[in-house]
């Protein structure tokens, strides 16, 4: 199942994307930055949705783990993204 867009409005809190793969649930922002950063947002989206891990997407070369629960992933490696 799959549900995009989620945002509560009067906090302009935002997820681009949220996939569930069984019973976990998976976040999915999508940042044009060198050096993209979890934000007060995306830490909330995370609690709200109870999200298990978040993928931030960027147009970089790398992909790495950001901190716990929160990996960055070049644009390229977005197949990662397959179950």
């Amino acid at each position: 199942m799959i549900a995009t867009s989620y945002s509560r409005r009067c906090a302009r809190i935002s997820s681009d994307l949220l996939y569930f793969r069984g019973e976990r649930r998976y976040g999915v922002e999508f940042k044009h930055a060198d050096s993209p950063a979890v934000n007060r947002s995306m830490r909330i989206a995370m609690a709200d949705l109870r999200i298990g891990h978040l993928y931030i997407v960027y147009p970089g070369p790398d992909t790495y783990e950001l901190e716990d629960r929160v990996t960055v992933l070049a644009l390229r490696d977005l197949d990662r993204l397959t179950p």
